[in-house]
């Protein structure tokens, strides 16, 4: 029996076709868009933004030392780490831009959280009412999730939005309880200059009751009144801890 021998033409002739059908395999995977991961990604950003919201505490936001360090050390631990595993090899540069963007978030949620802390250090933080649109998309400046913007309301007000405003300011109370528990921060020239914003929420809240004209609901007018007292109560309370204020 002869000995069967190779013929180098068709191994030649198969590892092209290997090389060809790898190529194409590969420029296919590809094109694949969008992929599983990008669309793991917008899972991730919508859980985000679900999550960035503060949990409510009497009816406002909850920015206290312990509910703070729960949610960093739990959930926002927990998207950081899913949104590290993404694998975005195969994302076109539109994908990678949303990349981006997130990362941002994530990253500013935690430089807010270990250096900023505007809740801890800023009296202004806590201003809730806002008269006139900022220039810029969002608000300049710390920011709470509470604010009130009144350039958003037509007066005289609708029932829906009167009650709005309401719910809103029947919130200002328990907030600014809250804040002289969270306010635990040393920056002396942050503190002045946040009672200037504080002490100018007083007025801003007499003029919205001269908005509401001649005969304002009693839920509205008295609403006002206990917003009015309370600011004025934290402004108090702001200017007495001054002296302790050294950094």
């Amino acid at each position: 029996m002869k000995n069967s021998s190779f013929n180098p033409r068709i191994i030649r002739s198969g590892c092209t076709f290997l090389m060809i059908l790898t190529c194409f395999i590969s420029i296919t995977a590809n094109s694949q868009t969008p992929s599983d991961s990008y669309q793991q990604m917008v899972k991730l950003f919508k859980e985000w933004r679900v999550f960035e919201v503060p949990p409510s505490l009497n009816g406002a936001p909850d920015y206290t030392k312990s509910t703070f360090t729960e949610r960093y050390q739990g959930n926002y631990q927990q998207l950081k780490s899913e949104f590290s595993q993404l694998d975005t090899t195969r994302w076109n540069l539109t994908q990678k831009a949303d990349w981006y963007i997130l990362s941002a978030e994530l990253n500013g949620f935690d430089f807010n959280y270990r250096v900023l802390k505007p809740w801890e250090r800023d009296p202004a933080f806590y201003k809730v009412i806002w008269m006139e649109r900022s220039d810029v998309p969002a608000h300049e400046g710390p920011t709470n999730h509470g604010i009130i913007d009144i350039w958003n309301y037509h007066f005289p007000l609708s029932k829906t939005d009167e009650k709005s405003l309401i719910d809103g300011l029947n919130s200002i109370p328990s907030f600014y309880e809250q804040a002289k528990e969270n306010l635990t921060g040393n920056a002396r020239e942050l503190w002045i200059a946040g009672i200037r914003d504080i002490r100018q929420q007083k007025s801003d809240l007499s003029e919205i009751l001269k908005m509401a004209g001649d005969k304002p609901s009693k839920k509205l007018k008295q609403s006002i009144e206990q917003s009015v007292a309370a600011t004025e109560n934290l402004v108090l309370w702001l200017e007495s801890q001054i002296p302790n204020k050294t950094g």
